[in-house]
């Protein structure tokens, strides 16, 4: 569950709110994709991306059994997918839209497939460890190129071999959809109107198909809420507004885990809370806090590798007693492991594939110029 919005830098920088442009926002204005003014963090959105990856976490300790039943409010933790991907509309609106479609895709392909490849990986040896799954070649293929299919061993589920990826599903459509707004100019209006007729569709035609049934899930709205949050969070009329909504964040945030909220009203609050951080960085900006930021930072990690880690500790695998202690525990290990992972393993590989892919471009360039 992308997570970050997942794209780019490990860090959420954006540009600060300056005048409305066109409601149509013709990206790339400034040229070069030039910042049109200082860039700064949002320290809000990074430490929503982390406390929504620990909650995705906590329900799967719940979903695996490896807590006591009267936890079971933990399980509205899976809606911290819902926060992810309002934050994804945000991050890509306020710091990829001035892009290239090329060094779009460059940044998020690097950013986002390394590691799900490897934690794909880590998933096949714990399947194949405690219950001997191997999951069909074609079924492997298609979780690695984030194409949705149903489940083998669960044919009602779109899942991938690393279950929790089935939100990069939806994530590298958005992708698409806003890359294709960089292409003509208009990575607001493209993909937001995209997503509203593709949702429509879904609703008016029953879809069989899992890929259809994905794309046009009103799942794909909450992205298209993200962009539109971004894009009034910088318009010098509506950006006040965000300053006096600040407090909306907390009953959002307590409501968002009520076990039987409506589909729609999860969305709501997942909006909300995204507006509500956005209104504290209006009010006066949002302190640094170095644990926090590590663990926003780290926060795609945790979500991808807690899935293998989990599967192997719950009932399919070391079959661990539910308890407090051993929930706290597992949640602990699996939030840790992943900041490992991200210092470690991710970090450097992004480093090494972003030198190389850097300079592959530049060698590139001499060739394309050359006449003939």
């Amino acid at each position: 569950m992308v997570p970050r919005g997942r794209g780019g830098d490990q860090s959420v920088e954006v540009v600060k709110p300056i005048p409305q442009e066109p409601w149509y926002d013709r990206g790339g204005q400034t040229g070069h994709g030039a910042p049109v003014s200082d860039r700064e963090t949002l320290w809000s959105i990074q430490y929503l991306r982390a406390y929504a990856a620990i909650a995705v976490v906590m329900y799967h300790v719940a979903a695996f059994r490896l807590m006591p039943a009267d936890w079971g409010a933990m399980r509205g933790g899976e809606r911290g997918v819902d926060i992810f991907f309002v934050i994804s509309g945000v991050i890509m609106f306020s710091a990829a839209r001035h892009e290239s479609f090329a060094e779009f895709w460059r940044r998020r392909i690097l950013r986002i497939v390394p590691l799900y490849w490897l934690c794909t990986g880590a998933m096949l040896v714990a399947l194949w460890t405690t219950l001997e799954i191997r999951p069909s070649g074609s079924e492997l293929l298609s979780s690695l190129l984030f194409v949705p299919r149903f489940s083998d061993a669960s044919p009602d589920k779109i899942w991938p071999v690393l279950y929790p990826g089935w939100t990069l599903q939806y994530e590298m459509f958005f992708y698409f959809l806003f890359s294709l707004g960089l292409v003509i100019r208009r990575p607001l209006l493209l993909p937001v109107a995209a997503v509203a007729s593709m949702v429509l569709v879904g609703a008016v035609y029953h879809v069989r198909s899992a890929p259809m049934m994905t794309y046009t899930n009103p799942l794909m709205l909450e992205f298209a809420a993200g962009l539109t949050i971004a894009y009034a969070w910088r318009s010098r009329l509506v950006a006040p507004t965000f300053e006096r909504l600040r407090w909306v964040i907390w009953p959002a945030m307590a409501a968002l885990w009520w076990p039987d909220l409506p589909r729609t009203a999860v969305t709501a609050c997942a909006c909300l809370i995204v507006i509500g951080a956005l209104g504290y960085e209006r009010r006066r900006g949002v302190s640094r806090v170095g644990i926090l930021a590590l663990l926003g930072d780290a926060s795609y990690a945790i979500y991808l590798v807690h899935a293998p880690l989990i599967w192997m500790l719950g009932p399919e695998g070391l079959k661990l007693p539910a308890s407090t202690p051993m929930a706290l525990a597992v949640t602990f290990v699996a939030v840790a492991s992943g900041v490992a992972v991200h210092r470690w393993i991710e970090k450097p590989i992004g480093r090494l594939l972003n030198r190389a892919s850097s300079q592959m471009i530049v060698r590139m360039r001499p060739m394309s110029a050359t006449p003939g």
